[in-house]
């Protein structure tokens, strides 16, 4: 549950971040009508992203796994 809970939303994330980012950049070289986007860079963090989420996702699983195995009710 904490992987999916964890990975998923960092992936909307990274998908909308790079839509808004090549939209944004796209606009602002329309506004003033000089440079370029840099797309390599843009699919370069977007990837970087995409790579990082599910490795988050494990971590943050087998960490809630392991407190998980130690947890002991106890009365309060």
């Amino acid at each position: 549950m904490a992987s999916w809970h964890l990975t998923v939303p960092l992936l909307v994330a990274t998908v909308v971040t790079g839509a808004v980012t090549a939209w944004h950049s796209v606009f602002f070289i329309a506004l003033v009508r000089e440079g370029s986007v840099s797309w390599t860079v843009l699919a370069a963090g977007v990837s970087a992203c995409a790579a990082v989420s599910p490795a988050v996702g494990l971590l943050g699983a087998r960490a809630a796994a392991r407190e998980a195995e130690g947890r002991r009710p106890a009365a309060d």
